[in-house]
Order: C-alpha cells, then sequence, then structure tokens
C-alpha cells in the first residue's frame, strides 16, 4: 500500500492526455453529485465539491493542469447552478462574488498541492539517497573491520582501534 501511494508522488511524468481525461471526469462527476445535493443546501455552499477534482489533478499532474480544472470547475458551476442557469453571466453580485472567491481558492489549493507533491517526491528521493549512504558506510565499515581481522589494514588499523581520524 506504501508503494503503491509512493508511486503516485513520484515525480514520473504521466500521460497530459490521462491529466485532462482525468479532469474533465472529475468536473463532469462532481456536476452530477451536486445536483441531488442541491435540495439540501445553497448553490454557493456547493462548489467546494469541485475542489476534490483540483486537488487530485494537482498532485497527479501539477499546477497548469489544476489550474484549467480550477476554470472548468468555475465555469461548469457558473453555468449549471448559479441564475440564471444554462449562462455564464451571473445575474446577483453574490453570485459573481461567490465564484471569484471559488476561483481564487481552488487555485490556491492547486499550487499547494502541487508544492505538496513535489516535496513528498523530494522527500523520498532524500530517504533513497540516505539508504543508499547508510548502505555505502555499512559496506566501508564491514571492509575495514575485514581488513583487520586478516591483518592487512596497515596503519588503518591502529587508527581504527584507537578512533582517531584517518590520515
Amino acid at each position: 500500500m506504501r508503494a503503491r501511494l509512493l508511486s503516485l508522488l513520484r515525480p514520473t511524468p504521466r500521460p497530459l492526455g490521462l491529466g485532462i481525461a482525468a479532469a474533465l471526469a472529475f468536473v463532469l462527476a462532481e456536476t452530477l453529485v451536486l445536483y441531488p445535493l442541491e435540495q439540501l443546501a445553497f448553490e454557493t455552499a456547493l462548489v467546494v465539491v469541485y475542489l476534490l477534482g483540483v486537488v487530485v489533478v494537482a498532485i497527479g499532474w501539477g499546477f497548469w493542469l489544476a489550474a484549467a480544472t480550477s476554470v472548468a470547475s468555475t465555469l461548469a458551476f457558473d453555468y449549471f447552478y448559479i441564475q440564471p442557469v444554462v449562462s455564464f453571466i451571473p445575474t446577483r453580485a453574490e453570485d459573481a462574488v461567490a465564484l471569484a472567491v471559488f476561483l481564487v481558492v481552488a487555485l490556491s489549493v492547486g499550487a499547494l498541492a502541487d508544492v505538496a507533491q513535489s516535496r513528498a517526491a523530494e522527500a523520498d528521493q532524500r530517504q533513497v539517497r540516505s539508504v543508499r549512504s547508510f548502505a555505502f558506510a555499512s559496506a566501508t565499515v564491514c571492509q575495514a573491520k575485514r581488513a583487520i581481522n586478516t591483518g592487512t589494514a596497515g596503519g588503518t588499523e591502529s587508527a581504527i582501534r584507537n578512533g582517531s581520524s584517518l590520515p
């Protein structure tokens, strides 16, 4: 499970076409999920559902595709849920403000998710380097001990036994 999660965070480039398909699928799915929810809450409160797709796309494909997903999500929400429906022009000032605030928040969340993904990938790379360094140091110590035990260490043997630094 952990290896699968780490593979999602690795900085390997993913196909852009797959990212675009994922972004469109998220926007479509989130738009459809909102239809039954629109009876339970104000339409401006439902817009946060679109953040899930923005975060997933940012983690998987980076900020620029997440930014496009943010814009597509904003337009989908405006077109299907803000009055007048099936229009891109909100008639109430509070709806326009809600759309603008959502767009800013979605872009910010996308940028933060992208940075978090990059930092996780960097941490993974540092962990791999640490493990390799530890393995190298362990092998060096074992080799030095073997040299001491076989008497082929020369001046190194006394330096290691006395704890002093090597010349």
